[in-house]
C-alpha cells in the first residue's frame, strides 16, 4: 500500500493519507513492515504508458507493530 495514495510527481513526497493508520489500528497484533522503494520516478513515472527497465533499490525495514493513536 502507498501512504500517499498514488504516484506523485518524481522526487516529491505526497502527503500521507489516513489508510493504513487506520487498517494498522484496527488490527494491532499484525506488524507492518515499512519498505522504502526508490527509483519508481524513473521506470514507471506517472504520466507513463510502460515501465522502463531501470533498476530500483527496496529497503526493507524491521516490522513494526502499532502502539499509539492515529
Amino acid at each position: 500500500m502507498y501512504p500517499e495514495g498514488t504516484r506523485g510527481l518524481p522526487g516529491e513526497i505526497q502527503l500521507f493519507k489516513g489508510g493504513i493508520g487506520k487498517i494498522s489500528e484496527q488490527y494491532r497484533d499484525i506488524p507492518i513492515v515499512p519498505v522504502f522503494i526508490s527509483g519508481t520516478e524513473k521506470s514507471f513515472p506517472k504520466d507513463g504508458v510502460i515501465p522502463i527497465p531501470i533498476w530500483n533499490n527496496v529497503t526493507v525495514s524491521p516490522p513494526q507493530v502499532y502502539k499509539e493513536s492515529p
